[in-house]
C-alpha cells in the first residue's frame, strides 16, 4: 500500500466513519428538515483487484447495484442504478501478487481512480466524479471500509450537461466484509 499500517494508524487514530453495514451508503441533506437522509445500495456487491484493460494499471474495483432517485416532486424517478468505485493502486499490473488492498487517500482523476453512479431509467441523473477524494480507512481481506468525498461531478447524459457542485452531491460511505453470505 501507499502507507504502512503504523503510519496510517498514527494519522487516523480512533476515527470512525458512519457505515451502517455492507454496501454503499449515500447521505444527502433534506432541505426541508435540515437533516441527513441515507439510502443504501447493497445488491450484487462485488470487489475485485486486477488490471484495467484500457490502461494496464493495477486497480481495486467496488461495484454495487440498487436503486437511486433523480428529480423532485412529481418528476421524481426511482431508477435501477449501478455505482462503481475504481482506485488506482499505482502499479502497472505486472506484479499483482505484490500489491496490497488500498489504504489511505486517493484523488479522483489521478491514474484510473474514479467514481460514477449510472441511473438506468434516468440517464440525465447519471454522474461521473471529476473532483474529490476516496479515503480507505480499513483494508484487510476481512473488511474494506471508507468514505468518498465528492467535490464536483459531471452529468454526461444531461440535456445541458450542467455539473453537480459539492453541495448537490451526497456524502458516500462503503463497506464490504468477509461476513457476507
Amino acid at each position: 500500500g501507499l502507507l504502512s499500517a503504523e503510519s496510517f494508524a498514527g494519522c487516523v487514530g480512533g476515527m470512525t466513519i458512519d457505515v451502517p453495514g455492507d454496501g454503499m451508503h449515500f447521505f444527502g441533506r433534506d432541505q426541508s428538515q435540515g437533516s441527513s437522509t441515507a439510502h443504501t445500495m447493497s445488491g450484487d456487491l462485488y470487489v475485485t483487484m486486477g488490471t484495467e484493460s484500457a490502461t494496464g494499471r493495477a486497480v481495486f474495483v467496488l461495484e454495487v447495484r440498487g436503486t437511486a432517485q433523480f428529480g423532485s416532486g412529481s418528476d421524481r424517478v426511482d431508477s435501477p442504478a449501478r455505482a462503481l468505485l475504481t482506485v488506482d493502486l499505482g502499479g502497472d499490473g505486472e506484479d499483482m501478487a505484490g500489491l496490497s488492498w488500498p489504504r489511505g487517500i486517493y484523488r479522483f482523476g489521478e491514474g484510473s481512480t474514479g467514481f460514477r453512479l449510472d441511473l438506468e431509467d434516468a440517464p440525465a441523473g447519471t454522474f461521473v466524479a471529476s473532483h474529490g477524494f476516496v479515503l480507505v480507512t480499513s483494508a484487510t481481506s476481512d473488511r474494506i471500509e471508507g468514505s468518498i468525498v465528492l467535490q464536483r461531478a459531471d452529468r454526461p447524459f444531461a440535456p445541458m450537461g450542467v455539473p453537480y457542485a459539492a453541495d448537490e452531491l451526497p456524502r458516500v460511505t462503503f463497506r464490504v466484509s468477509g461476513s457476507r453470505p
